[in-house]
């Protein structure tokens, strides 16, 4: 992975990719219990709802509050996933599109 590519810039790129696709891409921090509330929340055209947690490669790290939040949503039955780049949250959606 580059050096200079931030999370930002997945986070960015992968925003206008799902965009593109005509999914929403949004960023949502609830309160008062936000922090580490996954980074997107996609809600697709097929009315499916999927939580992305983007991280850096092998560099970025989920933190105890992110990993509460990511239980939290699965033991609920949602979809959500920590993505380590753009191209595996990519395919993720990809998945829950067909």
């Amino acid at each position: 992975m580059n050096p200079s590519v931030t999370e930002n810039d997945i986070e960015q790129k992968f925003r206008l990719w799902c965009k593109s696709r005509g999914h929403l891409c949004l960023k949502l921090r609830p309160v008062p219990e936000g922090r580490g509330f996954p980074d997107r929340t996609v809600v697709m055209s097929n009315g499916c709802v999927v939580f992305i947690e983007l991280k850096r490669g092998n560099r970025g790290r989920v933190s105890p509050h992110q990993e509460k939040w990511l239980n939290s949503l699965v033991s609920r039955g949602c979809n959500a996933f920590i993505c380590r780049c753009f191209e595996e949250a990519e395919k993720i959606i990809i998945n829950f599109e067909d």
